[in-house]
């Protein structure tokens, strides 16, 4: 059987992958996500969120499999739009409070992007979205959000868990929860059973 690897460091992504019975290695790729950014960002592309997380899955998964002959390798990417605003993770907690204080009271979309690749080739990839309705949020409750959080919500393109605290946030999600996680599931497990890699 195909060994399965998933190129992120994320621990949602991890976390995900076993919580659905699927063994995997980790490993990282190393690619100048900057670089990729730039380039969609200065180019025509319509939807510029959808195409740099489509893009940056795609450059992930390709990396990493060129280092392992005949593993399946998995990669993912998230972005995150407000009004045609493009926004990354939070560096510190004043970008935190920066996020929240914009996303108060708006809907913002998460764009999770994810490839699969075996020998070099992307064999699955796709982008999928999920709307997040945002409560009008007190600056006072955003400060103590912030505090109580840490740098551990950086990890996060919207400065949130939602898996945890950050579901406080919202008052309507339209949305697949594991596109919200940052790795959509149904897809991946629904390809990998197709190809007989997963029993189905």
């Amino acid at each position: 059987m195909n060994k399965i690897i998933l190129a992120s460091k994320s621990k949602a992504r991890q976390q995900i992958l076993k919580n659905a019975g699927i063994d995997c290695d980790i490993q990282p790729s190393n690619i100048d996500e900057s670089i990729i950014k730039k380039q969609i960002i200065d180019s025509d592309f319509e939807d510029k969120a959808i195409n740099i997380a489509g893009e940056l899955a795609i450059k992930k998964a390709l990396y990493v499999s060129s280092l392992n002959e005949d593993s399946i390798v998995i990669a993912g990417d998230q972005t995150l739009s407000l009004n045609g605003v493009l926004y990354f993770k939070p560096k510190n907690k004043q970008d935190v409070i920066n996020h929240l204080t914009d996303f108060s009271g708006n809907i913002h979309l998460l764009h999770s992007g994810v490839a699969i690749a075996k020998n070099n080739e992307i064999i699955f990839n796709g982008v999928y979205d999920a709307s997040m309705s945002v409560k009008k949020l007190s600056d006072e409750y955003i400060n103590w959000y912030a505090d109580l959080c840490g740098d551990d919500v950086c990890s996060s393109v919207g400065g949130y868990h939602y898996e945890g605290l950050g579901a406080q946030l919202f008052d309507k999600v339209d949305g697949d929860y594991f596109t919200i996680l940052g790795l959509p599931m149904m897809p991946i497990v629904s390809f990998l059973q197709r190809q007989g890699i997963l029993k189905c």
